[in-house]
């Protein structure tokens, strides 16, 4: 699944606010001078009636981000509190089947490897080999 850039609301210049603004203002200055016409009085009448319906639309996508806000929040602390339910209950079955039980498996549990360890010379001392044809250090 791949994931689309997210659009970003637009605050700026041309921004749905503006905009409104910007008809809102131009209605409102157009209505003296349309009295006359009666198609363009109409048209004006139904440019007012849609701007109230795009505030409308506005006021009530704010609501439902809103609400998808608080929705997401909701969910990402059910999901928080999935998990540490989830850890807490494999701790559980660790603790009683034992942590490298094969047993774990049937439960979809990775069983822990047991730390294999190097095996270790004779005396603990790591074997280095002899120096090769160099010039001896301590004569007799």
């Amino acid at each position: 699944m791949t994931t689309q850039p997210q659009k970003r609301r637009r605050n700026g210049p041309n921004s749905m606010g503006e905009k409104l603004s910007s008809w809102e203002a131009l209605s409102t200055r157009a209505k003296p001078h349309l009295a006359d016409n009666p198609q363009a009085t109409a048209d004006q009448a139904a440019f007012d009636t849609l701007i109230a319906e795009i505030k409308l639309a506005n006021a009530e996508q704010d609501g439902l981000t809103a609400k998808l806000r608080d929705s997401v929040h909701s969910r990402q602390a059910m999901q928080k509190e999935g998990r540490r339910m989830h850890n807490h209950l494999i701790s559980h079955l660790r603790s009683k089947l034992g942590p490298d039980s094969e047993l774990l498996r049937e439960f979809g549990i990775k069983p822990l490897a047991g730390r294999t360890r190097r095996k270790s010379t004779a005396g603990g001392q790591p074997t280095t080999p002899p120096p090769s044809g160099g010039p001896e250090l301590h004569k007799p």
